[in-house]
């Protein structure tokens, strides 16, 4: 009994602890990972100092694609670390200061972790069979932070607007273009 308790206890320690990351992807490689994150929270104007970071992988695995490893940043609480990314993503929709092109998402447990990628290989799919069905460039899905997959296609203006009631097919059926429809609504600013 006391096993099931303490793994219980365990599970969720470990999933708030997870959620006290950020995880950003495109981040310049350098010696001194902490000074890049303390130069963004500074341009917006964010006062939390993050307690760690740490870079994802070994070095020199994605070198070979040109690509950065990424880096996680851990907050103090939950709530800081979900404010640092509404505070940046406002300061990069503003455009008033220069700030890098990076991407950041939450942590994300082993589970969330898995489905989450599951989630990007559906988006990734759709995205290639909407090439090949040649409407690629008016219609685009998107990979939410919360694994979510988003439906967008271009109105008469040329400006990308969110089908709302569409949902994904499940994994396991091949043409979820062809069942696809939906009224379109306004699409969020941002990835």
């Amino acid at each position: 009994m006391s096993d099931v308790v303490r793994e219980t206890v365990t599970s969720v320690f470990e999933d708030e602890r997870h959620k006290c990351d950020v995880v950003i992807g495109r981040a310049p490689e350098s010696d001194n990972d902490n000074a890049f994150i303390t130069g963004i929270c500074e341009k917006i104007a964010f006062n939390t100092k993050p307690t760690g970071t740490q870079r994802l992988s070994k070095k020199g695995n994605n070198d070979a694609r040109g690509r950065s490893r990424l880096l996680k940043v851990t907050f103090p609480s939950s709530f800081d670390a979900r404010s640092f990314m509404a505070a940046f993503d406002a300061k990069r929709r503003d455009n008033e200061i220069d700030l890098p092109s990076i991407r950041l998402r939450s942590g994300k447990s082993k589970e969330e972790l898995s489905a989450f990628r599951r989630s990007a290989k559906q988006a990734h799919q759709l995205n290639e069979e909407a090439k090949k069905a040649g409407i690629h460039p008016s219609e685009s899905y998107s990979l939410r932070d919360n694994g979510e997959i988003w439906k967008f296609t271009k109105d008469d203006q040329g400006a990308w607007k969110r089908i709302a009631d569409w949902h994904p097919a499940p994994q396991s059926q091949s043409n979820a273009i062809a069942s696809a429809s939906g009224t379109a609504s306004s699409a969020p600013s941002g990835n």
